[in-house]
């Protein structure tokens, strides 16, 4: 888990480098590109295979100190004397000892991670279960020439694509009445589509449930979000055609709400977004983005290299020694040797 933390961090800070860097001078889909490196690092557990060139080898110093505490937790609590109750024997009628089990501060984390990560989860799934009821309750069917199946629903704010296994466009009645805003609409949605933008919304809140304590993975959750609307508008004007773009940005703002998103945590392709994101997304369909050949190689070559470092290990990493097993240290009794004790007060 620390050598994917660091290694993911560290490739999560070069992609927004190169997304700050080289904003206006590389489309939009390349930048959302970038984020399936990210995306695929934070699910390896660990590197691919040992490097010179690893990020993990100036980490060492961070991973040898947590194996030396974990050796000194695990030490300390094999020579540990843990406090007894007493526990009366129903048979013989005797009050015998019962060692009470002692929990590491690994194990402790261990434990609240897992149960955050539950937690956020299940708060995802009933989100997701509420938002699905309240579209089925309030849906009509729209007819519409579109490889999708269409509803239009008064309860909807935003346009947006609903459903992993059998995906929907749901559109809100106030838009449904405007024949030219349904064309942009519906435009949007399938390239979302065909981008499979469903999955990657999976990906984008699963990963920060897991590593919900690393805020560069919300981080990088938010942008490729921003990126990935940025470059389903690139393909909307690309299929709609040039001279539609500044329609096509006109109607975006009449459709999007200045607000902050309300489907947070739903899988879906909502537009709904705040104000900073909608500034962005006009500005991009404004600025009719081109990929400068220059701007473009040095992107993949430093995405490349920075792949190449943290996909992989320190090179010649050692496993963490395993302590002496606390009943090489007892005598025949069940008590601990004395001597060790003694070397353990001195």
């Amino acid at each position: 888990m620390t050598e994917t933390v660091i290694s993911s961090s560290v490739l999560i800070i070069i992609i927004i480098l190169i997304r700050t860097l080289f904003k206006g001078k590389i489309k939009s889909s390349v930048r959302y590109a970038l984020w399936l490196i990210a995306a695929v690092r934070l699910m390896l557990p660990f590197g691919l295979m040992e490097s010179t060139i690893s990020v993990m080898n100036f980490a060492e110093d961070v991973i040898k100190t947590e194996i030396n505490q974990e050796e000194v937790i695990a030490s300390e609590s094999e020579l540990y004397i843990p406090e007894t109750a007493p526990i009366r024997d129903n048979a013989s009628g005797q009050y015998e000892e019962k060692h009470t089990p002692k929990l590491r501060p690994k194990q402790i984390w261990k434990i609240v991670r897992q149960s955050v990560t539950a937690i956020i989860l299940l708060w995802f799934g009933a989100l997701n279960i509420r938002f699905s009821r309240m579209l089925k309750k309030s849906r009509k069917e729209f007819v519409y020439d579109a490889p999708l199946k269409i509803y239009t629903s008064s309860r909807l704010i935003s346009p947006c694509i609903f459903g992993l296994f059998s995906p929907t466009v749901y559109i809100p009645e106030r838009s449904a009445k405007d024949s030219e805003a349904v064309r942009y609409i519906v435009a949007h949605e399938v390239c979302h589509y065909r981008h499979g933008d469903l999955l990657w919304t999976v990906v984008r809140y699963v990963l920060p449930a897991v590593y919900w304590f690393d805020p560069l993975v919300w981080a990088a959750a938010i942008l490729s979000k921003r990126d990935c609307e940025c470059a389903c508008d690139e393909a909307a004007v690309k299929m709609l055609g040039e001279e539609y773009r500044f329609r096509y940005g006109k109607a975006i703002i009449d459709l999007i709400p200045p607000k902050s998103s309300e489907s947070f945590g739903i899988i879906s392709t909502s537009m709904a977004s705040g104000k900073n994101v909608l500034k962005e997304r006009m500005q991009f369909i404004a600025a009719r983005p081109v990929n400068r050949i220059s701007a473009v190689a040095v992107s993949l070559t430093v995405a490349l290299l920075a792949a190449g470092s943290t996909f992989t290990s320190a090179q010649g990493t050692e496993k963490p020694v395993t302590s002496v097993k606390a009943e090489e240290n007892t005598s025949d009794d069940g008590r601990i040797n004395a001597s060790i004790i003694d070397r353990k007060g001195a």
